[in-house]
């Protein structure tokens, strides 16, 4: 049986905010999942992450991710947030 699925013809760009690979925890794994399960099924789309650190020092992150955020330093964070 065939699904027929049903986008916004003008979605060009989707960000996904949370934890990421290579961080080691599961909301990271899901996120990197979600993001090439998404990226997939919309090829003409932009997909991309705004990583969430725990640490100062961040972490070695693929392309996909293309802004970090310290979760430790919110009030630093507001220029990322008015960009997205």
């Amino acid at each position: 049986m065939s699904v027929k699925r049903r986008y916004h013809p003008k979605l060009q760009t989707i960000a996904f905010i949370g934890n990421y690979i290579p961080r080691q925890c599961g909301i990271a794994t899901f996120t990197n999942d979600l993001l090439q399960a998404v990226s997939n099924e919309l090829p003409k789309s932009s997909c991309w992450a705004l990583a969430v650190n725990d640490t100062p020092k961040g972490y070695p992150y693929p392309n996909q991710v293309r802004f970090e955020l310290n979760a430790n330093r919110l009030k630093e964070n507001k220029i990322i947030v008015i960009y997205i």
